[in-house]
């Protein structure tokens, strides 16, 4: 150790070998804000000029943030596919550090630009004035994708067309910020900036106090204030409720969607959750349907509505923009917002600010030319190598830096813009300034600071109106995104770039409290149902960075904390199958695999039962060899199976259960979700071995199987024992009982036709899948008989695995189901049957004429459920006739 230690670098060293790159602008050593990351290191334990402890010290902070971000389970989706990877959050151990000055500059340019481009969508989706007098040509609007013309006409509730709009900005070499690019349509990185700062907050509280760093609780607060007050009017009683809407778990920054939703208390939404009755607009839940006031999208625009915007759309909900029209929901942000998030906008803006609001724009924009202007291009082309080429509608191909390509490139380039003007916007081209970033140790280099080229994301949200005119904060820090190694020029998420808190500095506060939010491992007992909605107790504590509380009026949203979607209901219910339906397969294949290779080779009885119980729960082909005649090929056929994506494989199972806790992932503790992909990256990890062509062994996939079923008790132990009983649970319960009553009455009745419990190597195999054995022993000794292995498995009610345990459960929770959520009195508790009403020592047939019905009862079941409480087949045609006044 102390040869390591005497080889670390000092903090000398560090500071000496960290200098921006020639040409940008260097944070660390330029500015006021080199004194500022002065007083951050000596903050820091060992930070003496000649300790190597300072580098150890940030050595086990990156460490500890990488450690947190994989807690967290913080992801960046690249692949829109379900079993692609998801990409962990990329995070920085050091913060960007912004002056008072820098910030009060920030604030008041975000603030004049948000303000100005309200006032520009209000003109171009009214009396189109800036079109008419040429401020703007109309080939930016009407040509530009983002501009909807089913909008046009129609006013915001309280002017406000923008809830949040966000702003890239650029530090040039001098020192100056300008802005880069504006995000208007459905800007992301408010729940990344959120889970930044609880993470980094935390590694450096000293540091957080000593530099008096701005709070973000109170703009998250105005967030869910602004748009109560934006909210329609409501009937007597109600009161208002908003939903987050999301395009669904494959999408990019999907867990940004579900940690905001979390975070600000809201009912997390797809469009199949919500229709449109009467001009308004409803959830679809388990309590029937609930009309929602206020909709925060992230979904693209040009997807909201089939009926009047794009047809072919799977993500949003007919008649939703005659919903908006008709003024009873409001939008965060309004649909068509997008048009002015165009490039080329950007330089008609300071003549049109003298216009619409007599002022200069103090926040300058980067020099930018739109190719459909003759004059602009012919300006521009001269300078081509020099620009950035950027398409000037949403939909247009990826920016590129002209400087990066070679001649041939460039000229074929120059002819496209030629050609086709309007579709090319070109922006000067700016070295970025450069932030202080921590690398660890590697094989052969010592940690070090590099220098790495960043973009500064600022976030503005309206928390009212004054007047009736929209009243606008801007959020004291935003989103730093860092170029990677590889791509020094390219600020780029999607092509390995990383983040950073942002630090603003000069406003007392005290070090960080961070509070543990659901998605970050929070007790499912006291987040289950908050994160459906409960903002009345949890937002005030949810997004605090400090010790002081932020207000929200708590009555404001009441009735929303146990609002459960249809969708999260049906994947709640799923979700409870898969994790059953994924133990019976790993504990009938260890069943299986255990049996193989026991001293004795299994009696013709067990080989028969083993055959036939792994082929209907789909762990082998029907076809596979026997057993007794092959239990080589048995065994090959069963391990060879196991992670395959083949249907109700071992694998299957678990990529499902992923899948639909994916879907319900804000209503997961932190180490539940973390559980469930480690299960699934262990198990498939062991059971992929290095050199494909040797196979798994038997023991290898026994390890791996018993690993899986340990991982899974702990699941189940997690469903149990740390989420409240509301209706949400009770769905994962009923899919849980359900599965359970359906795989374990199959394998007994399997036993009994193959007549596997006359022999001592069946009647174990029974007891061991139907986990009992212990039980069993301390109850009947060395006694083997049906009606003692009927008594325990089938009819014993205290046995949880026995069926009618398991039958007794489902009918008490599709009971208080169908108590809690009344769309009309559920008869589906009576459908199933009472195993220990059956007769003990009754004959083998008369148990399988009992059992065989289960199955179809079952099925029947689960087709009820979906009918009454998922789709709403009945409730919905009621709900419709009643509307329309075609019903009393």
């Amino acid at each position: 150790m102390a040869q390591a230690s005497q080889e670390l670098p000092t903090s000398d060293q560090f500071f000496k070998a960290t200098k921006a790159t020639t040409g940008h602008f260097d944070e660390l050593n330029q500015g006021e804000g080199a004194g500022a990351w002065t007083q951050f290191f000596e903050q820091l334990p060992g930070a003496g000029p000649k300790s190597g402890d300072f580098a150890r010290g940030l050595t086990q902070r990156s460490q500890q943030v990488a450690r947190d971000v994989a807690a967290h389970g913080i992801t960046y989706n690249v692949y829109a596919d379900s079993n692609g990877p998801r990409r962990p959050w990329a995070l920085d151990t050091l913060p960007v550090l912004l002056s008072t000055d820098d910030w009060a500059k920030i604030e008041s340019g975000v603030l004049q630009r948000t303000r100005l481009l309200n006032a520009v969508l209000a003109d171009i989706y009214g009396e189109q004035r800036l079109l008419r007098d040429g401020m703007i040509p109309s080939a930016l609007v009407h040509g530009h994708s983002g501009y909807l013309r089913p909008v046009h006409g129609i006013k915001p509730l309280g002017g406000t067309w923008l809830h949040v709009a966000a702003f890239d900005l650029a530090r040039s070499p001098q020192g100056q910020w300008q802005l880069v690019s504006q995000r208007t349509q459905a800007p992301s990185g408010l729940g990344y900036l959120l889970e930044n700062r609880q993470i980094i907050g935390r590694q450096f509280p000293d540091a957080f106090q000593k530099l008096r760093v701005q709070r973000l609780a109170d703009t998250y607060a105005a967030i869910i204030d602004g748009l109560v007050k934006h909210c329609p009017p409501l009937e007597p009683g109600e009161v208002p409720r908003i939903a987050l809407l999301t395009p669904g778990p494959y999408n990019e920054t999907h867990f940004e969607h579900a940690y905001l939703a979390s975070s600000l208390g809201l009912t997390l939404v797809e469009g199949s959750d919500l229709v449109v009755r009467g001009d308004r607009l409803y959830l679809r839940t388990l309590d029937g349907l609930q009309r929602v006031h206020v909709l925060m999208k992230r979904l693209d625009d040009e997807y909201l509505d089939p009926l009047e915007l794009r047809a072919d759309s799977a993500l949003g909900i007919a008649g939703l923009v005659q919903v908006v029209r008709s003024g009873q929901v409001v939008l965060a942000n309004m649909p068509g917002t997008g048009v002015v998030e165009s490039p080329a906008l950007l330089g008609f803006l300071p003549a049109i600010a003298q216009k619409l609001l007599g002022e200069t724009l103090s926040l300058p924009a980067l020099d930018t030319w739109w190719c459909g202007e003759a004059a602009a291009m012919a300006d521009a082309l001269p300078q081509l190598a020099q620009l950035v080429i950027k398409p000037t509608a949403s939909h247009g191909p990826p920016s590129v830096i002209a400087r990066q390509l070679p001649r041939r490139a460039l000229d074929e380039l120059t002819g496209r813009i030629v050609r086709r003007g309007t579709d090319t916007t070109l922006q000067r081209w700016m070295p970025l300034a450069q932030t202080p970033t921590f690398l660890g140790a590697t094989a052969g280099t010592s940690p070090k600071l590099v220098p790495r080229s960043y973009l500064l994301r600022v976030f503005v949200v309206c928390d009212g109106t004054t007047d009736g005119v929209p009243r606008w904060r801007v959020l004291p820090g935003g989103l730093a995104r860092i170029a990677s190694a590889a791509q020094a020029d390219v600020v780029s998420m999607q092509y390995g770039g990383s983040s950073a808190d942002v630090w603003v500095m000069g406003e007392p506060s005290r070090a960080p409290t961070l509070v543990q939010k659901q998605s970050q491992g929070q007790s499912q007992s006291q987040s289950q149902g908050q994160s459906q909605g409960q903002s009345q107790n949890q937002s005030p504590s949810q997004f605090q960075d400090q010790a002081r509380p932020t207000a929200i009026t708590p009555t404001r949203l009441e009735g929303i904390g146990h609002t459960i979607t249809s969708r999260a209901a049906e994947n709640l219910y799923w979700f409870g199958r898969y994790t059953e339906r994924c133990e019976h397969t790993a504990r009938l294949a260890r069943v299986a695999l255990s049996s193989l290779n026991s001293e004795d080779p299994p009696s013709q009885a067990l080989g028969k039962w083993l055959h036939a119980t792994a082929a209907q729960a789909g762990l082998i082909a029907s076809d596979a060899p026997q057993p007794n005649a092959d239990p080589a090929g048995f065994e090959l056929a069963l391990v060879d199976g196991l992670a395959s994506k083949t249907q109700c494989s071992v694998g299957y199972n678990l990529r499902a259960l992923r899948g639909a806790a994916d879907a319900v992932r804000e209503r997961l503790s932190g180490e539940h979700w973390q559980l469930i992909q480690r299960a699934g990256v262990k198990f498939f990890a062991a059971l992929s071995p290095a050199k494909p062509a040797d196979g798994v062994s038997a023991q290898t996939a026994l390890r791996a199987i018993d690993e899986l079923i340990e991982d899974i008790a702990a699941m189940t132990g997690a469903q149990t024992d740390r989420m409240t009983r509301d209706n949400g649970w009770r769905c994962l319960s009923v899919g849980r009982q359900l599965e359970r009553l359906h795989q374990l009455s199959n394998a007994f009745l399997i036993g009994l036709r193959e007549s596997a419990y006359l022999e001592n190597d069946g009647f174990d195999a029974l007891l061991n899948l139907f986990d009992s054995t212990i039980t069993y022993r301390a109850r009947f000794s060395m006694r083997r008989d049906l009606g003692a292995l009927t008594e325990l498995l089938v009819r014993d009610s205290d046995n949880p695995r026995a069926l009618a345990w398991v039958a007794s459960q489902l009918r008490g929770r599709l009971s208080k189901l169908a108590n809690a959520a009344p769309l009309e009195k559920s008869e589906l508790a009576l459908t199933v049957t009472d195993p220990s009403t059956w007769e003990a020592n009754a004959p083998v047939d008369v148990l399988i004429a009992s059992l065989e019905p289960l199955s179809n009862e079952l099925f029947g079941l689960s087709d009820g459920l979906s009918a009454q409480y998922f789709r709403h087949l009945n409730t919905s045609r009621q709900h419709l006739a009643q509307t329309q006044g075609l019903a009393p």
